[in-house]
């Protein structure tokens, strides 16, 4: 079997943070500096774009709908159009200089860039780095 590409035509300029939603049968990403939500419908090639208010790092899904999405200034729940909801928790650094991303290492948790474990999640459940459920 020889792979194809999928979104060929698509540019990006920092894509990162795959996620794939089985249940809608989507692909979403982030596109950092860009400030986006990617979501591609592979079953009938529909893309969308969803602009996000600051750059973005890491997305995942929210029960119910939505992304809990990691950002410049902090952990954000978002609705399925990438609009901010509310605020999770705040950058506990300075977001000048940091932002929130994918740690894969700590067990798909979020870090800063600087690589301070701030919220760990874990399916639909989410953990302050003390270990407290939020």
């Amino acid at each position: 079997m020889t792979p194809r590409p999928i979104l060929d035509t698509l540019r990006t300029a920092l894509g990162e943070c795959p996620l794939w939603d089985a249940a809608a049968g989507t692909l979403a990403f982030v596109d950092i500096t860009s400030r986006a939500i990617h979501r591609y419908r592979p079953a009938d090639g529909h893309h969308a774009r969803l602009p996000v208010a600051e750059d973005i790092g890491c997305i995942g899904l929210w029960p119910g709908g939505g992304y809990i999405a990691g950002m410049r200034t902090g952990l954000f729940r978002l609705d399925a159009e990438g609009r901010t909801l509310e605020m999770l928790a705040a950058n506990p650094e300075d977001p000048a200089t940091s932002r929130f991303g994918l740690d894969v290492a700590a067990g798909y948790g979020i870090s800063t860039e600087s690589g301070l474990p701030v919220q760990f999640f874990d399916e639909s459940r989410i953990f302050n780095r003390d270990g407290e459920e939020l």
